[in-house]
C-alpha cells in the first residue's frame, strides 16, 4: 500500500503519532532492525530472482554484498506491510493545514530552437537523439560471486 495512500487526511500531528507507532524501533539501528524480523519475512533471493531483478532494473548485484543489501530492503519492506492502518484515511494533501495559491502561466522568454538544440550532444533534422536505453546487463553465474 502506497504511504500516500496510508497518509490522505492525517494532521502532522496524527502523522507523527503514526509513524512513532508504526517505527516502535526507530531508536535502534537498521540492522539490529533488520535482525529483529521473524525469520518468516526473511527473504529467500534466489539465483534466478537476482537475474530477473537485474534485468529489469538495470542494476548489478554482482558481488554478496549487493545480494545482502537487497535481501535487508525486502525485510524492510515486509515489515512496511506489518503496520495496522486500518482506521488510518488516506490523505489528500500533506498540506491540508496550508494555502496552496496557484499562479498563472506566463511565458516569460521564447524558446529558440537554436538555443534549446544546442545543449543536445547529438541531433538531427531539429530533433534531439537520445542515447540507447534499457540495455541488459551481461547475463553472469551468481555462483561465482565475491
Amino acid at each position: 500500500m502506497s504511504v500516500c495512500l496510508l497518509c490522505r487526511r492525517l494532521t502532522r500531528s496524527k502523522l507523527d503519532a503514526l509513524l512513532r507507532a508504526a517505527c516502535k524501533l526507530s531508536s535502534q539501528s537498521s540492522s539490529a532492525r533488520a535482525d529483529s524480523a521473524p525469520a518468516a519475512s526473511t527473504p529467500a533471493v534466489d539465483e534466478e530472482t537476482v537475474k530477473h531483478l537485474e534485468r529489469l532494473s538495470l542494476v548489478d548485484f554482482a558481488n554478496k554484498r549487493g545480494v545482502a543489501r537487497l535481501e535487508e530492503a525486502i525485510r524492510f519492506a515486509n515489515r512496511l506491510d506489518e503496520v495496522d492502518t486500518t482506521d488510518v484515511e488516506p490523505l489528500v494533501s500533506v498540506l491540508e493545514d496550508e494555502v496552496l495559491y496557484l499562479r498563472e502561466d506566463k511565458v516569460t522568454e521564447k524558446n529558440d530552437v537554436k538555443v534549446v538544440l544546442s545543449t543536445a550532444v547529438v541531433t538531427e533534422e531539429d530533433f534531439y537523439v537520445a542515447p540507447p536505453g534499457n540495455i541488459p546487463l551481461v547475463v553472469r553465474d551468481l555462483s561465482e560471486l565475491k
